[in-house]
């Protein structure tokens, strides 16, 4: 009787270190998930800090050169062809901007810039100045007014801000309601339609095409990139001009790319 006291005293000493022991766990469990969320938030706090500050300073920059034809002039103010540009503003503020980019009712509403370097945009502002999200900016050499084809690249945003948006048009019904695109320089307005969407490598051919094309060449490519397309786009005949947008896709430092493209259908000088 005194053993199985003994053992049963025994069990009992051995089930509260091991209570306690669980206890332990738990608790130490406890503290690293809450500082886990601790340093998760802080993170978070600041991304949205940054994204906050961006869309405050894209804004001011659209309010200060973004013109409407006003209520006494003839031109529909609510038609973005109508649309005006302070190109004399934005190239005090820098030189390297050399058009403007739009896309209705989605965040793409930014200047474009083209550096020394096909790389140098990545990192700097519209101002030039450091920047993480880098801003809107095409090949070195581009010429936004001349070049038959004409590549576009941005950050591809959690939020949504610079081409963070690009990847909706995976979707058809988004990238049906969202067709149309707008590019503006100093002497022209250009009309764009949606013809292509596709993903790709960052090395795929479609980002080495000679930039200068004639209405055949323009044609071939259009065509081809249509038949690659895994979304909604438009047939455009005899396109003026192809923009293809593109930003990176699928983790940080891949070499996957998503492409969109559109052909230009109207245009209009400034005088």
């Amino acid at each position: 009787m005194r053993r199985i006291d003994q053992r049963i005293r025994k069990l009992e000493r051995r089930k509260k270190r091991q209570k306690g022991k669980h206890t332990a766990e738990r608790i130490y469990t406890g503290i690293v998930f809450l500082l886990l969320g601790a340093v998760l938030l802080a993170a978070g706090t600041a991304e949205l800090v940054k994204f906050r500050d961006l869309q405050a300073q894209s804004e001011a920059l659209k309010n200060a050169v973004v013109r409407v034809p006003g209520a006494g002039q003839l031109l529909d103010p609510d038609d973005p062809f109508n649309r005006n540009i302070d190109f004399e503003k934005l190239r005090a503020i820098n030189p390297d901007i050399c058009g403007w980019i739009y896309v209705p009712d989605t965040k793409i509403d930014y200047p474009v810039l083209t550096g020394e370097t096909d790389e140098e945009y990545l990192s700097l502002d519209y101002q030039g100045k450091k920047a993480e999200n880098g801003a809107v900016f095409t090949f070195a050499g581009a010429d936004l007014e001349n070049d038959g084809h004409i590549c576009i690249f941005g950050h591809n945003l959690i939020s949504g801000q610079m081409f963070g948006e690009l990847k909706n048009y995976r979707n058809r019904d988004f990238a049906g309601a969202h067709e149309t695109m707008y590019l503006y320089t100093p002497d022209r307005t250009v009309k764009c339609r949606l013809i292509s969407v596709f993903p790709c490598r960052k090395d795929d051919g479609v980002f080495e095409l000679d930039r200068a094309g004639d209405t055949l060449e323009l044609e071939a490519l259009s065509a081809d990139l249509q038949k690659r397309s895994i979304s909604a786009g438009n047939v455009v005949e005899s396109p003026g001009k192809i923009f293809t947008l593109g930003t990176c896709s699928g983790q940080t430092g891949s070499a996957d790319r998503l492409t969109v493209h559109f052909a230009a259908v109207k245009q209009k000088y400034i005088l």
